[in-house]
């Protein structure tokens, strides 16, 4: 009798330990669990980044003419790093303005991001062409700083040519020799046989130039940051400028003898307006 309550205070105290060691283990759970909430309030807490884009306020068929004041609404999207690609392909809701009568060219649903990708652009020629002559030349890559040139824009066209050599004047009482026509030739001819030794020079040739067109895009409202977004993948090197008929000869002249061809950008619209 004795040793069966012997077992029996060894089993009751065996119980009450192991109630003890759940009860420990359920603490420690119940604390761990308590610091994860913490921390994922702490994260949820911070502030995401964020940025405001344009969206549809109704559904919207394709070829509408927007009206900025009825079809759009302007909205705070996260930014995220997995959401970058995404908030640059939505038109920027900072110059609402400039999309006053633009065409779509898809059916947008309402509340539907608008993105770049969206807009259609149609313009004519004949409603900004009425003065002055158009001369297109193609230019190196270099030249459209980074897709930010855009129809309106003002350049200096610059050349690199070759410097002219002085000859000497021949001394008094002697004359010059006559030179043979295959040695007027190889002369000519002696820049091109030796790469990089001709002397060159860098010569502005036309001022405060307009460009028309860029490509094939002619709109000269365009947001600059639009244009560029809209230009990725437009392999077009050309550039047209809109000039009196003596600048465009002289353009002309240099394009036509394959002169390497710069251009310096001038400072924004409303400041060339400024300056004049």
């Amino acid at each position: 009798m004795a040793e069966s309550d012997e077992k029996n205070r060894l089993g009751i105290v065996l119980a009450v330990v192991a109630g003890l060691l759940a009860l420990g283990l359920t603490f420690v759970f119940l604390q761990r669990v308590k610091t994860e909430a913490t921390s994922s309030r702490s994260v949820a807490a911070k502030p995401l980044a964020t940025k405001k884009i344009l969206m549809t306020t109704k559904d919207l068929p394709a070829g509408h003419r927007l009206d900025i004041n009825s079809d759009l609404m302007s909205v705070d999207i996260p930014l995220p790093d997995e959401m970058a690609v995404f908030a640059g392909n939505c038109v920027d809701a900072a110059h609402p303005e400039e999309l006053q009568g633009r065409s779509i060219g898809m059916a947008l649903p309402a509340r539907y991001p608008l993105f770049y990708s969206s807009l259609f652009e149609t313009f004519s020629i004949d409603d900004d062409f009425t003065s002055g002559y158009l001369k297109t030349i193609t230019l190196s890559r270099e030249n459209f700083f980074s897709n930010h040139l855009v129809p309106g824009d003002r350049v200096d066209v610059l050349v690199t040519i070759p410097k002219k050599k002085e000859e000497k004047a021949p001394a008094k009482g002697a004359s010059a020799a006559p030179r043979s026509p295959e040695e007027l030739i190889a002369a000519a001819l002696q820049p091109m046989m030796v790469p990089g030794v001709v002397d060159t020079e860098t010569i502005t040739i036309l001022e405060n130039v307009e460009v028309f067109m860029v490509g094939s895009r002619a709109r000269s409202s365009r947001v600059r940051t639009e244009f560029s977004r809209a230009s990725q993948g437009d392999n077009s090197n050309e550039v047209t400028f809109r000039l009196s008929k003596e600048a465009a000869l002289v353009l002309t002249q240099y394009a036509n003898n394959g002169t390497k061809i710069s251009l310096l950008l001038r400072p924004n619209r409303q400041a060339q307006k400024d300056d004049q």
